[in-house]
């Protein structure tokens, strides 16, 4: 990442949670991509200990810098392994 840490400013978070997926499902369930294994609660933990994380690490000063949230979690197909993808991007302004 260009720049220095900890980041300023007003930020948006991309995050997708990869998990694998269970060998109990059927050839149709398995052709469903983007089934989220976990529930709401379950997301909202996996983004807060993310937000911790980082915040620790000094990425940035504090997680109420993130103005802008984008989560999922799915399950990790097609030579993904589980884990985590995390973008961050700083929000420098928006035209109308």
């Amino acid at each position: 990442m260009a720049g220095s840490l900890p980041i300023a400013g007003p930020l948006e978070v991309r995050l997708t949670f990869y998990f694998p997926r269970p060998p109990s499902h059927t050839r149709a369930q398995r052709t469903v991509p983007w089934y989220a294994p976990k529930g709401r609660d379950d997301i909202e933990k996996l983004v807060r200990s993310t937000f911790d994380a980082m915040t620790d690490s000094a990425l940035w000063e504090d997680d109420g810098q993130v103005a802008r949230v984008e989560a999922s979690s799915v399950y990790a197909d097609s030579g993904k392994h589980p884990g985590a993808w995390v973008a961050v991007f700083r929000l420098l302004g928006e035209s109308k």
